[in-house]
């Protein structure tokens, strides 16, 4: 295994596993947060945004 290059892949998009290590991750800005809306990204594949409402605020 040593010398031998490894090449990777770029994802692209997230599995249930990913999403549950970026939540977990997040776990105390996400603390206390709805999801308030989702929005498909134009002309992107699998992109969306997810726009959070926490503590009486927009993020």
């Amino acid at each position: 295994m040593m010398g031998e290059n490894i090449k990777l892949q770029k994802k692209t998009s997230m599995t249930y596993f990913d999403l549950l290590a970026w939540l977990r991750e997040n776990k105390n800005e996400l603390e206390n947060c709805i999801i308030d809306n989702i929005y498909e990204v134009q002309n992107a594949e699998n992109s969306f945004i997810i726009k959070l409402y926490c503590n009486g605020k927009d993020k």
